[in-house]
């Protein structure tokens, strides 16, 4: 149930779904993972990795939870665990577009826009459809006053997903 819970949304819900299943047997990988990215959504990152340290060490060959620990590093600001987390995701599925844009969007928040250019273009030539990844990309290029790169990425995000109100402001920034 706490699956369930976390794909509509229901964060609370998702916890204590969790955190019950967790009391039925103390090993079960997957109530770690969903409460933690759980704690995730609502903010709570020291109780989410506390949670997905708890998960990985019952499951350490799941790159999605390195990715999602990442994730609670990097809104903590620790880019190095971050980073540290994402390449040990990698190590695991190295065609994971998505953790690529997560060590993009740390780069981004540390200033180092080249390289999170960098890892943003690698998210996009392993998912061209990623209307993420253009978004990114063409965040970045916008802080790094590139703007024709940035109306050209933003322009291929919105054909991919028309109804992004955010990249239309991005766009609209970069002209």
């Amino acid at each position: 149930r706490g699956v369930i819970s976390y794909i509509h949304d229901e964060y609370d819900k998702a916890i204590s779904d969790s955190t019950k299943a967790i009391s039925l047997d103390d090993k079960y990988s997957r109530a770690y993972s969903v409460r933690g990215v759980s704690y995730y959504e609502i903010n709570k990152y020291d109780l989410a990795i506390q949670d997905l340290d708890v998960a990985i060490s019952l499951d350490q060959k799941n790159a999605e939870l390195y990715r999602h620990r990442g994730n609670a590093y990097q809104m903590k600001a620790n880019f190095e665990k971050a980073l540290k987390d994402y390449a040990q995701a990698l190590s695991l599925d190295p065609n994971s577009y998505a953790t690529y844009v997560n060590i993009g969007n740390t780069y981004k928040k540390m200033g180092k826009y080249d390289s999170a250019i960098l890892e943003f273009s690698h998210a996009i030539e392993l998912n061209p459809q990623s209307d993420w990844a253009y978004n990114r990309r063409a965040d970045t290029y916008l802080e790094n006053q590139n703007f024709d790169k940035c109306i050209e990425d933003a322009s291929i995000a919105l054909s991919l997903d028309p109804k992004d109100v955010f990249m239309y402001r991005t766009r609209g920034m970069a002209y």
